[in-house]
């Protein structure tokens, strides 16, 4: 499996790294897939207009990190709008 995510504007802000919010949206992604499938994607990508794709790295272990990171802030968040 190939994880693709086609991008309408910049993947960059500039000549800089790639947006870190294309990189967060894709870890979560992968979670999500492994969470539904049970395999992790071989390879993700940032797919713009034009132009040419983007490989992004993808270490399992940083997505679930990270995925673990976003449940624990929603359910602090929901915690203290109660």
């Amino acid at each position: 499996w190939e994880l693709v995510d086609y991008k309408t504007g910049l993947l960059t802000d500039g000549d800089g790294p790639v947006k870190p919010e294309y990189v967060a949206q894709m870890k979560l992604y992968a979670h999500m897939m492994h969470e539904t499938l049970g395999v992790f994607p071989a390879k993700i990508y940032l797919e713009p207009l034009v132009g040419e794709p983007l490989e992004l790295p993808l270490l399992p272990e940083e997505c679930e990190a990270f995925a673990g990171n976003v449940v624990a802030v929603l359910t602090e968040t929901n915690l203290l709008l109660r």
